[in-house]
């Protein structure tokens, strides 16, 4: 199991250093908060693709194998702008922008094909949605923000350096995803992807989401989401605002906080009453440094910088637990499925909040409105989780004698 995790937590590593560094590269090109939130929205956007498209896919079987096959196609995207960056070290925004989004259609499948892999490999659906979480790109924030420091410091040209390192985390893993594949007993299940099924399976991923076994909480995640999103453009703003250190490390410096707060939270998850607690202190926490947001606007980066490590903890909580509480509720068969239907509506959600958070801030009115809009989703998440505790210990109290407990 050990070497599963490590695997893919490498090849999600490469991954994210790249994209972290994508930030400064375009920074280079065209500086620009509205130029950085477009980015978020394309990736989010086209992550989105690439989940639908595979998630009836991952329940046909043959996981480690199809997992295999998009990690090979990360790797041949990554090696053609490895040849454009060696022939040319400045290339144009729009290649970069095109690049990204093919990078983030393979990004947004192999996300789905993780979480499936762990979630069998466990045998538990809870723990598959943990490990997923912090094996992926957001859980390796905490080790790739480190190498991000550190390459532009001995680099002159840190995003090329960076390019490399993806290349070579892809080549690991597909590696080791093969290997897997050929030895021992063969999945059952076919590679075979049905491009003539492909638009009823992207309707079924996005409509998977709102099967009533999944409810209240397909609603009470989305409203967290709406709640937190532009992360990356709100990091980006303060780095760049900052006078401490130099904004390509401190944006990311950011994300060190971002990746380091999956770790940190996952083990409260362990035991379900305080798990429900930690929703309820984070959510008050939301609401907390909502209105403290609100109050301080542009005035003072510091304090926006203090309140991103809170809400860094905060969001991968959320994260964590709301995927718990869809996991455990999904129907076995769906599995794969409500997994992409999830990550649709994450990117969908935190892709158009990138790109309103990021026009707000380029037109300098933006913090005030963030801070007072993440205060009212904290509320609303706070008497979300009292209202579905209270529900549940009502049921509780009145089943009938001689019902199933």
């Amino acid at each position: 199991m050990f070497k599963n995790l490590a695997a893919i937590l490498v090849g999600s590593l490469g991954s994210i250093i790249m994209w972290l560094l994508v930030v400064p590269y375009l920074d280079t090109l065209d500086s620009s908060d509205g130029l950085v939130g477009f980015l978020g929205l394309e990736r989010q956007f086209f992550g989105l693709l690439g989940t639908v498209a595979v998630g009836v896919w991952v329940d046909r079987g043959r996981v480690t194998g199809k997992f295999a096959l998009l990690q090979g196609a990360q790797l041949a995207l990554g090696l053609v702008l490895l040849v454009a960056l060696l022939l040319s070290p400045r290339l144009p925004a729009e290649f970069i922008l095109v690049w990204a989004g093919l990078r983030c259609i393979l990004f947004g499948a192999c996300a789905v094909l993780s979480f499936r892999m762990l979630s069998d490999l466990t045998g538990s659906r809870s723990r598959g949605a943990v490990y997923s979480m912090v094996t992926s790109a957001q859980g390796a924030m905490v080790f790739a923000s480190v190498i991000c420091v550190l390459v532009p410091l001995w680099s002159r040209q840190p995003f090329t350096v960076t390019v490399v390192i993806d290349c070579v985390s892809s080549a690991l893993l597909t590696g080791f995803l093969l290997r897997r594949d050929r030895g021992g007993e063969r999945e059952s299940g076919s590679l075979a992807f049905r491009w003539r099924e492909l638009g009823r399976s992207m309707r079924t991923a996005i409509q998977v989401y709102w099967i009533p076994q999944l409810r209240p909480w397909n609603w009470i995640q989305l409203c967290f989401l709406a709640s937190l999103s532009g992360m990356m453009v709100y990091a980006h703003a303060i780095a760049v605002a900052q006078r401490h250190i130099p904004s390509a490390i401190a944006f990311a410096s950011a994300w060190f906080f971002y990746g380091l707060a999956f770790w940190v939270t996952a083990p409260l998850l362990r035991d379900p009453g305080g798990a429900r607690r930690w929703a309820v202190r984070s959510a008050v926490l939301l609401v907390a440094c909502g209105v403290l947001a609100g109050l301080v606007g542009r005035s003072d980066v510091d304090v926006h910088a203090a309140l991103y490590v809170v809400l860094a903890f905060v969001n991968a909580y959320w994260i964590h637990y709301s995927n718990v509480q869809i996991a455990e509720r999904a129907p076995a068969e769906t599995l794969g499925q409500v997994r992409a239907s999830m990550l649709v509506y994450l990117g969908l959600v935190f892709g158009v909040g990138e790109q309103v958070i990021g026009l707000g801030l380029a037109t300098g009115g933006g913090m005030s409105v963030v801070g007072w809009t993440r205060a009212l989703g904290g509320l609303i998440l706070l008497l979300g989780v009292l209202w579905v505790g209270k529900r549940s210990s009502l049921k509780d109290q009145f089943v009938p004698a001689g019902a199933p407990g």
